[in-house]
């Protein structure tokens, strides 16, 4: 997939008058500094479809003594006429594959030479994801 790390960015005429095609981005205008808090965004893991003991931490019923109840959601329509399911019922589904921000996360130190950027805590997404860093208003 050669298009995954593509992304439109809207700028004001005068910022986009001063970039060419091609020409690779720097850290020279960054405004974030060593102390400062950050909110970091990136697509989760997808794990495709789960029951609700992943998903959602259900604890499901016992496994022995003749029980066929083991990883299962459990009654569904309570306190409703005919039984209906109350609207966001937490049952299985897709897992993961959505965008999530960690915000608070701390600099610890920006080189602008080498355009590394070391933060304290965790990250959301996996190994090698894009990532995307906003300067959080204290």
């Amino acid at each position: 997939n050669y298009f995954l790390h593509i992304r439109e960015v809207a700028v004001s005429e005068q910022d986009s008058a001063s970039y060419q095609l091609g020409q690779k981005v720097s850290f020279d205008n960054m405004a974030l500094d060593e102390g400062g808090v950050v909110s970091v965004t990136a697509r989760s893991r997808g794990l495709g479809f789960q029951g609700c003991v992943k998903r959602w931490g259900f604890a499901g019923g016992p496994k022995t003594h003749g029980s066929t109840f083991h990883r299962k959601p459990g009654s569904l329509g309570n306190m409703r006429s005919q039984g209906e399911v109350l609207k966001g019922k937490r049952l299985p589904g897709q897992t993961g594959n959505r965008n999530f921000t960690v915000r608070g996360i701390a600099v610890v130190r920006f080189d602008q030479a080498s355009g590394c950027l070391w933060v304290k805590g965790p990250l959301p997404g996996k190994k090698d994801a894009l990532v995307v860093i906003k300067k959080q208003k204290v």
